[in-house]
């Protein structure tokens, strides 16, 4: 009698354990999820090399017509000299006549001979003034200036139609939410589940609102499954992310850090509308890719195992259908209705 009660207990143990079954953390099994996701955070990621670089144009622009107004006649440095101060819409017709050939040269002129020039610019018009008598060296030299001229409004156009602080305003919203760089990912009251898709088909809360905290649904670690960064890419399961993600904590570090593990392939300096439109196409790719069993969870990101119905906790279970996913909103991803949050601000960046 006794051993027919040990095989019922045994029976029933391993009864239990089959409905429970836990799937072993591959590494990769998210990567694609993942690069879907860090396309569009190194498009985010504030960059000021572009700024650098129209900088460096404008110092050479300006250097350029320094030596261009050296070689301008004597009558025409006296009247910018003496109408320094007046831009080219309020000088009066008389001397309008005189410099309109050079209209275009007026505003970089009148400011290089402010009293609070840069001194290389003051310079570079000394230098070159005794070259006036060379008349081919002038004209070689008026058409370079004329080249930077065209140069420098291009870049100052460039600039002036991409405000720097209107775009970064944006690319910080994209990632990081509403807070912006001040947010610290912390979510409380409440739980993973219900941040990331409570089940197969309710979307997760903080779906689609903030990148990282998107990346985070996807690749963060879980008690159970410490290492289940390694889904997403090798070396995302080290530290910080070799614990589990408690929404309750702070979770920017950790999204950070696996953030820093995108391929630096993906970085990018060209903040436009192509360039994101090309890397959206990437994300919908991978979204609408139905995840479970049977494919019954729809426009999500991440691994759902058996048929999601147990949401995205962040442990790949299926006997409870769990998974480590981000649920997103149905009619967000078909219809754009509402619109996902990261993408309005990063389409606002873009278009800036």
């Amino acid at each position: 009698m006794q051993h027919i009660i040990l095989w019922t207990v045994i029976t029933l143990a391993v009864t239990t354990l089959t409905t429970k079954v836990k799937a072993a953390v591959t590494e990769g099994q998210n990567d694609a999820d993942f690069i879907a996701l860090c396309g569009l955070i190194e498009f985010a990621r504030d960059d000021t090399q572009e700024v650098e670089a129209a900088t460096t144009i404008q110092h050479i622009a300006y250097e350029l017509m320094a030596v261009n107004l050296s070689l301008a006649a004597q009558p025409i440095q006296t009247l910018v000299k003496a109408k320094r101060d007046e831009s080219w819409s309020v000088l009066q017709a008389p001397f309008k006549e005189q410099a309109a050939p050079y209209e275009r040269h007026w505003t970089a002129w009148t400011k290089l001979l402010k009293d609070d020039a840069p001194q290389n610019l003051k310079d570079k018009i000394k230098q070159f003034d005794v070259l006036k008598s060379n008349s081919d060296a002038t004209i070689q030299l008026a058409f370079i200036a004329d080249e930077a001229l065209a140069v420098l409004e291009n870049a100052e156009t460039a600039t002036k139609g991409t405000e720097k602080a209107t775009i970064d305003v944006h690319l910080n919203k994209a990632p990081y939410g509403s807070a912006s760089r001040t947010a610290t990912l912390t979510f409380s009251g409440t739980k993973r589940q219900q941040l990331c898709g409570s089940d197969a088909n309710t979307a997760g809360e903080q779906a689609g609102k903030a990148l990282l905290s998107d990346l985070l649904c996807v690749c963060a670690g879980h008690s159970n499954e410490a290492d289940g960064g390694k889904t997403c890419c090798k070396g995302c399961e080290a530290a910080p992310n070799n614990n589990e993600w408690v929404v309750t904590n702070t979770g920017k570090e950790k999204a950070l850090a696996i953030a820093n593990k995108c391929p630096p392939a993906l970085k990018t300096v060209e903040k436009s509308t192509a360039v994101l439109n090309n890397r959206l196409a990437t994300f919908y790719k991978a979204v609408k890719n139905a995840k479970g069993s049977g494919q019954e969870v729809k426009h999500a990101l991440g691994t759902s195992e058996g048929n999601g119905s147990g949401g995205c906790t962040d442990e790949g279970n299926s006997g409870s259908h769990t998974g480590r996913c981000v649920k997103c909103n149905d009619d967000s991803v078909i219809a754009n209705k509402p619109a996902i949050e990261w993408q309005t601000e990063l389409r606002h960046a873009a278009a800036a």
